[in-house]
């Protein structure tokens, strides 16, 4: 029994790796590509990718858009003492480079936070630190009034569709 036991242990994990995939406290790691890893948070679904795609019309308010969605949650961040000076020097020094992916819908509120980074390159950031900036951003709320519906793909319409902002750790304007 004990054997048997083992050896489905052994399976389990071998598969696990077959497919790439670990997991952490707070999230499970994804191979998506020959070059990329995504971060999902554990026990969430991205539920907002049920509605058609949409495009949002930010072109004459996206400097605005960038300090407040963007800027502002990650300076918070710094601000409450989640990373220090010396860390985000360190970060920025060491060239990281995790795309961090807020996912909403008509509503204009972030129900998804994940994350994507270069095989290759890896990440810097901690399991906890990850965990932050999701918590962070879980609570952005954007004005869709600010950024209006622009065009739909795969089925969205004005009044149903998800929307996805993506961005890089905003280094350069950020104060620390």
């Amino acid at each position: 029994m004990k054997k048997i036991t083992l050896m489905f242990m052994f399976i389990i994990a071998s598969i696990n790796y077959l497919f790439g995939q670990t997991e952490t406290e707070h999230f499970i790691y994804e191979d998506i590509s020959t070059n990329y890893i995504r971060i999902k948070p554990k026990g969430e679904i991205n539920s907002v990718l049920a509605k058609g795609y949409a495009t949002l019309w930010v072109e004459e308010k996206a400097k605005s858009t960038y300090i407040k969605y963007i800027l502002k949650p990650f300076q918070e961040l710094i601000d409450e003492g989640v990373f220090s000076s010396e860390r985000m020097k360190e970060l920025k020094q060491k060239d990281e480079k995790i795309r961090i992916e807020l996912y909403f819908d008509e509503t204009g509120i972030v129900s998804y936070v994940s994350f994507v980074f270069r095989k290759e390159k890896g990440t810097l950031l901690t399991d906890e630190e990850l965990y932050q900036i999701h918590q962070k951003y879980r609570k952005v709320v954007f004005d869709i009034a600010e950024t209006p519906f622009r065009k739909s793909e795969n089925g969205g319409t004005p009044t149903s569709f998800h929307s996805r902002e993506s961005f890089w750790i905003p280094f350069e304007d950020l104060k620390y």
